[in-house]
């Protein structure tokens, strides 16, 4: 099976006098580069880029993958990628094997295209990565970091210019990442549409420039969201089975699950039902916190869905 993963990335407005809509200009850019992964594997995986988890695989199935990744690259020249490999899951898919073995393989490309009259032009590989060869037989993790070069149009947000977050004490930086999941959350659960909004724009705004929309479109990516949110009271799940994660040099932190099918996702999950089918819907976000500012604000919002299951 072959899936495509969009995994969308979203930063959050620092008290200002402007909104990200004021802020927001769009250019027509005579070439719009769109850099996305290409994973082939029957293993685990974990990738970041630049500090950001992009793919993630903890099922047994669609062992070919593709993920748009412009929105882990905040500006041109070199970006940060980082491959964790683990055992495939089990049999009934809720644990890991214990060892990643002899018999698989892992294939990764990052592949640059672009829009041209109307269509994408053919991809090119700009960089690779194989599990090397080796007796894998006892050994549960392989984790390599490598560099690759992109050119984009536009500048994002970089959330790299925030302040080293190891100097805050680790107690403290654990209760406020915790408060602000929860103010989040009760915003989503209350059917506070606009302040929830409010805490995600600047978020959106990178997806708008990341993805070179147009700005009437950026605003009906907010409509959109604004709008579910305010139609239906929609409970998320409990905060439960997490643990703090610090990344991207320390300037980025986050509440990611621990348990098996789960693990390294976001904590704020919403369940439904399609065709009959139990899914999940997961907002997986990053705290940073700005050099002019004592507060940790939400600089990335990704999200993910995929089938539901304990």
């Amino acid at each position: 099976m072959n899936l495509l993963y969009l995994i969308v990335l979203v930063p959050i407005l620092s008290c200002s006098k402007h909104t990200a809509q004021d802020r927001y200009v769009k250019k027509n850019f005579n070439y719009e580069p769109i850099y996305r992964l290409e994973i082939t594997s029957s293993l685990s995986y974990l990738i970041k880029i630049n500090g950001i988890t992009i793919a993630i695989k903890n099922q047994n199935a669609g062992n070919t993958r593709w993920f748009l990744i412009n929105n882990c690259i905040p500006k041109s020249g070199k970006q940060d990628i980082e491959v964790t490999i683990s055992p495939q899951m089990n049999s009934d898919g809720l644990k890991h094997m214990e060892f990643i073995g002899n018999d698989k393989s892992f294939e990764l490309e990052v592949e640059r295209t672009s829009w041209k009259n109307g269509s994408l032009s053919e991809p090119r590989v700009i960089y690779k990565h194989e599990l090397p060869e080796g007796d894998y037989s006892q050994k549960k993790l392989y984790s390599t970091k490598s560099i690759f070069k992109a050119e984009v149009s536009y500048q994002l947000i970089d959330w790299k210019n925030g302040k080293d977050l190891k100097k805050i004490h680790s107690v403290m930086l654990a209760e406020d990442v915790l408060k602000l999941y929860g103010k989040i959350k009760s915003h989503y659960e209350n059917q506070q549409g606009e302040d929830y909004i409010r805490l995600v724009e600047k978020g959106m705004f990178n997806i708008a420039q990341g993805g070179y929309l147009k700005p009437n479109e950026y605003e009906t990516l907010k409509k959109d969201e604004l709008d579910f949110i305010n139609e239906e009271l929609t409970p998320l799940e409990n905060l439960e089975n997490y643990s703090l994660e610090i990344s991207s040099d320390e300037k980025l932190v986050s509440l990611k699950r621990t348990d098996g099918y789960n693990t390294v996702e976001g904590v704020l999950r919403r369940k439904f039902i399609e065709s009959g089918q139990e899914k999940v819907y997961i907002d997986d976000l990053n705290f940073y916190m700005p050099q002019n500012n004592n507060s940790l604000e939400v600089i990335v919002y990704q999200n993910l869905e995929k089938s539901y299951n304990t």
